[in-house]
């Protein structure tokens, strides 16, 4: 029968033996806390008061600390320079979207030196920071705002030297440090200066993305300064040295977005990476169409995309005139392919007397390894690969082996004279030969 007693024992037996609760303490204690709570409110009022303010979440935040003289400067700063900077930001179609966070006088007052502005960037979680102050001074007996602006940029953490280089180009396009604006006309001259530091801004975060890895959000700034820029009629010499670097800087981009395909399509085959990389290719075509790079990488679109051999050999025969072994191997590849080995034989005397990297050598080797073995047909492709490990390695054995494959897999009466040669090659690797096949080889 179930013991319907049995909790309230347990219950009684658990607090048998406690000390009796002390009501008067518990008064105590109740009231210290009462007085306790002001001082805890007011402590927190402080922390969030001197804790600098951050751009909402999913914005990239622009933060400004400038320090005034008095309210009336205070005033015109935010009516003019901050109105018309934070207009501009706002009209910047980029994702995520840039948002304007400024500092209050009594925080902006703490970011006097570089360090202080990165430290304070870093609290703020903003990109970027412009710091300094506005005073009011007589110039040739005319009262005159001196506006002094700094900027601070934060990326991810990247080598020293690329860190110097970023710094050095942040001072070259930037406002000079002090800018003076007569206090009867400064509505004009603040607009403008708003104007360039939109430009400059976007142009620093664009680097810092960049730089940190993102090379998306840095391209979709850099297309909107770009539009931006064309239509600016603004005199400064930044301004043309802007408009001549954000072109090269978005090819720039896009061209490792292009490699980065390529080199994933290298491990995986992949022919959708080879097209996303085709896109990237179209971009840095509208504005440097002689890009060397890009013709190379063209060729390779080409040949396995499109499997056009006249548009690949094309887009190689632009490259004539850089001295450079890498267009030389795509052009004699193009010509064994076609079938035409004279002319390919000649290519590669050519470009074996050139020093290339050694990773463009192993590329080589194994782009017509690959192509090789998914045509069958082309087996005058290991006569190729022959001469590269005969000739460029020095991989006698393997030499052999490609040289066995070109003889078994091409009919006895095509390629006469390669078939002569290889067989001269293979005595050679085998140490029967009665001359050197690679001197004569070269002599031909």
């Amino acid at each position: 029968m179930r013991d319907v007693d049995a909790p309230r024992r347990r219950y009684k037996e658990l607090f048998t033996g406690l000390p009796a609760v002390d009501v008067a303490k518990v008064k105590e204690g109740y009231s210290l806390v009462k007085e306790i709570i002001p001082h805890l409110t007011k402590l927190w009022y402080y922390v969030r008061r001197y804790r600098p303010p951050r751009p909402p979440k999913g914005k990239v935040g622009f933060g400004v600390a400038i320090m005034v003289e008095n309210e009336l400067q205070r005033e015109k700063l935010a009516a003019d320079f901050l109105y018309c900077l934070n207009s501009r930001l706002a009209e910047v179609p980029v994702t995520p979207p840039f948002a304007l966070v400024t500092l209050p006088q009594y925080i902006a007052s703490r970011v006097q030196t570089a360090e202080a502005a990165k430290k304070m960037t870093a609290a703020m979680k903003c990109r970027i920071l412009i710091y300094g102050r506005m005073r009011v001074r007589s110039i040739n007996k005319r009262d005159t705002n001196v506006l002094e602006l700094h900027i601070a940029v934060t990326h991810k953490e990247i080598p020293q030297t690329v860190s110097d280089v970023f710094a050095e180009e942040m001072g070259e396009l930037f406002l000079p440090p002090k800018v003076h604006t007569p206090t009867d006309n400064d509505v004009v001259v603040f607009e403008l200066t708003a104007q360039w530091v939109n430009f400059a801004t976007q142009y620093f975060i664009a680097l810092a993305a960049f730089l940190s890895g993102d090379f998306r959000y840095a391209v979709s700034v850099l297309e909107n300064l770009d539009k931006e820029l064309g239509s600016s009629n603004i005199n400064l010499n930044q301004i043309a040295e802007l408009k001549k670097r954000v072109p090269v800087d978005i090819s720039r981009i896009r061209m490792i977005q292009a490699k980065e395909c390529y080199g994933k399509w290298r491990k995986s085959r992949e022919v959708a990476l080879l097209e996303e990389m085709k896109s990237f290719m179209n971009e840095i075509e509208k504005r440097h169409p002689d890009n060397y790079e890009l013709h190379l990488l063209n060729a390779i679109y080409f040949f396995v995309v499109e499997k056009n051999i006249k548009r690949a050999t094309e887009a190689v025969n632009k490259c004539k005139n850089v001295k450079d072994s890498t267009w030389r191997y795509s052009k004699a590849f193009l010509e064994a392919y076609r079938g035409k080995m004279d002319d390919a034989e000649r290519t590669y005397r050519a470009v074996f007397k050139l020093e290339g990297p050694v990773e463009t050598n192993f590329e080589v080797e194994e782009f017509l390894d690959w192509v090789a073995h998914e045509e069958p047909s082309k087996g005058q492709l290991h006569y190729c690969l022959g001469l590269i490990n005969y000739n460029l390695k020095g991989d006698r054995e393997r030499a052999r082996e490609d040289f066995k494959r070109f003889l078994e897999s091409t009919p006895e009466n095509k390629f006469l004279v390669q078939r002569a040669k290889a067989k001269e090659f293979i005595n050679d690797c085998n140490g029967k030969g009665s001359a050197n096949a690679a001197s004569r080889f070269r002599a031909n």
